[in-house]
């Protein structure tokens, strides 16, 4: 695991109890960071599914930490929520807006930021930000304890992150339709800018047009 990014790959599910679990190893953690980790990848669903947004449930399972006393912290497509122990009941943050923009079969490329400093977490669509998560627009105020879950797993030795794990309450919010890959993790909490910017780094278009200077050559 290196200080920038460090992992990357992609990913098909071949049903809904499918996951990845992306593990450090020789006593290093995947959050190195104090102040955060950045987490990218691209993702489409393979039909629109906001038609009717009330009949949609916009919570896809993305990223999963489980902590040693059983509690579990997730962030989803649609918000973020967190469980205090086997059995327990989910209490979630959903934001007013943007619950639904990844449940669309047009490709998007997600950033998603995990402020262990100030306790938010911020999602950008195609490098501009649509979603903050803090515990003033959360129904039941759990920002605080899923970013400080985050922060306890992953800034442990060989720690764990899941990718689309189901957890055993909230089992039917992975679906196969949901497509997720190139998905790297970045020990550092990306700006707003340096979120666009990375981005556009992505899409950038090489530049061919150089003057090219060529001399008489003699022996």
């Amino acid at each position: 695991i290196t200080a920038d990014s460090v992992i990357s790959g992609g990913w098909n599910y071949s049903s809904t109890d499918s996951y990845v679990a992306i593990t450090a190893k020789n006593g290093k953690a995947i959050a190195t960071q104090t102040s955060g980790i950045t987490l990218t990848f691209k993702q489409r669903t393979l039909v629109d599914r906001d038609v009717d947004k009330k009949a949609v449930d916009p919570y896809e399972q993305l990223f999963t930490v489980e902590g040693e006393n059983g509690e579990t912290a997730h962030i989803c497509a649609g918000g973020v929520y967190y469980i205090s122990g086997t059995g327990a009941s989910s209490v979630y943050a959903q934001t007013p807006t943007n619950h639904y923009g990844m449940l669309t079969a047009t490709e998007k490329h997600i950033t998603i930021t995990v402020d262990f400093t100030s306790n938010v977490i911020y999602v950008y669509f195609d490098g501009e930000l649509a979603q903050k998560y803090i515990d003033a627009n959360s129904r039941y105020q759990n920002v605080v304890s899923v970013v400080n879950t985050f922060e306890s797993v992953l800034t442990q030795p060989n720690s764990t992150l899941y990718l689309r794990k189901p957890c055993e309450n909230k089992a039917s919010r992975n679906t196969e339709s949901f497509v997720m890959g190139d998905v790297q993790i970045h020990n550092s909490v990306f700006t707003a800018e340096e979120a666009a910017e990375y981005y556009d780094s992505l899409h950038a278009t090489p530049n061919f047009n150089v003057e090219i200077k060529v001399e008489n050559l003699t022996s």
